[in-house]
């Protein structure tokens, strides 16, 4: 029974505070409005003032080496993130003295996979497209620069296969000569020399057919699951700048005078209310 009471004097409390709160704001909406106002004015001046920022994207697809990518994502983002690169960007991007973190600010490089992609921010979309292309070309000389040193590496060592299966068929075949000459002879001493002969032969002949085994899967590899790599899309000249949201700041404009006006109405009463009671 006193519980009922209880909550049936805070509903009555609530409702006339709620009352209050709602008088306070009918009383100051003028001033309310006025505030409101004001603040949607600022954020439209703030929407417009501010910079515009447009993107412009490429899509680059990293080249393969037997069935291995050129390199990881996550080395090619760190390696344009060092500043020897900054600075090449910064002159090819016609920027003679730039910060850092400027220039870093002007780019992104994003690990999708299989797939790398490039994002170019500029105030126009000339320029934006611009940083996207240089940023993507030098990603693109990089990998062919990696590609070629690989590919020349394995090229050596197929070259040096050749020759060094060359090389025995040069030995084998004075051998295979020679044992020839000793078996027309009869005497002891010339068998025992053809018989190591024949041994010698047989494993120059073994090594041979292991490096022609070698040469064969270096063959296969260089031509198995290989690929330069290339540009999947070409980066597009943006329609329209992705900052500064405008809808975003407008309604944080919204938001930020609704809360600046309830409280300047609540405060305005509470010093009426002051004055009032002050006054005889």
């Amino acid at each position: 029974m006193e519980d009922q009471k209880y909550n049936s004097h805070y509903e009555e409390e609530l409702e006339i505070d709620l009352g209050a709160y709602a008088r306070i704001i009918w009383k100051r909406k003028k001033a309310i409005s006025s505030i409101v106002i004001l603040a949607i004015i600022i954020a439209l001046i703030v929407s417009f003032s501010l910079p515009k920022v447009y993107q412009s994207s490429l899509i680059i697809k990293p080249g393969q080496l037997q069935g291995k990518i050129i390199e990881a994502p996550s080395t090619t983002i760190e390696i344009f993130k060092q500043p020897t690169t900054l600075k090449k960007l910064a002159q090819e991007l016609d920027i003679p003295s730039i910060s850092k973190e400027s220039i870093k600010n002007k780019f992104k490089i994003i690990d999708k996979g299989a797939i790398l992609e490039i994002d170019g921010l500029g105030n126009t979309p000339t320029s934006a497209q611009k940083v996207a292309n240089i940023v993507g070309n030098a990603i693109l000389k990089r990998y062919e620069n990696i590609f070629k040193d690989i590919q020349t590496t394995q090229q050596l060592e197929v070259d040096d296969l050749k020759n060094m299966i060359d090389n025995l068929d040069e030995e084998i075949k004075p051998l295979e000569k020679r044992i020839l000459t000793q078996e027309k002879t009869s005497s002891e001493a010339q068998a025992r020399i053809t018989v190591a002969l024949i041994s010698s032969l047989e494993s120059k002949k073994e090594q041979q057919k292991s490096y022609q085994r070698d040469l064969i899967k270096k063959q296969q590899e260089l031509a198995s699951q290989t690929f330069a790599s290339r540009e999947e899309v070409a980066s597009d000249l943006p329609a329209s700048p992705i900052k500064p949201k405008k809808r975003p700041i407008l309604i944080y404009g919204v938001i930020m005078g609704l809360f600046a006006a309830i409280f300047y109405a609540f405060l305005a009463e509470y010093v009426q209310k002051i004055k009032t009671q002050k006054s005889p």
